[in-house]
C-alpha cells in the first residue's frame, strides 16, 4: 500500500476521532478527500484479497502423526 493511501486513511481515522472526543454527529469530507479515502480504501482491500489469494495458493498439507498411546492406570 502506498505511503499516500495510508496517509489519508489515518487522516479520516483522525477525524473519526475527533468527532468521537467532540461528540460530533456528522463528519464532513470535501469531495476530493472522498474519493481519495475511496480510492485508499480500494487499494487496501486489493491488497488483502491479494495477500489471502497468494496465501491459499501457497498452502501445503498438514502432515498428522499419530502414536497410538494409550492411559496407564
Amino acid at each position: 500500500m502506498r505511503k499516500h493511501s495510508k496517509d489519508i486513511i489515518n487522516s479520516f481515522l483522525d477525524k473519526v476521532s475527533l468527532a468521537g472526543k467532540t461528540r460530533t454527529k456528522e463528519i464532513r469530507l470535501p469531495y476530493s478527500e472522498a474519493v481519495d479515502l475511496n480510492l485508499a480504501l480500494t487499494e487496501l482491500l486489493s491488497d488483502l484479497h491479494d495477500k489471502r489469494k497468494s496465501a491459499k495458493l501457497q498452502e501445503h498439507p498438514i502432515e498428522v502423526t499419530v502414536d497410538m498411546g494409550g492411559f496407564k492406570s
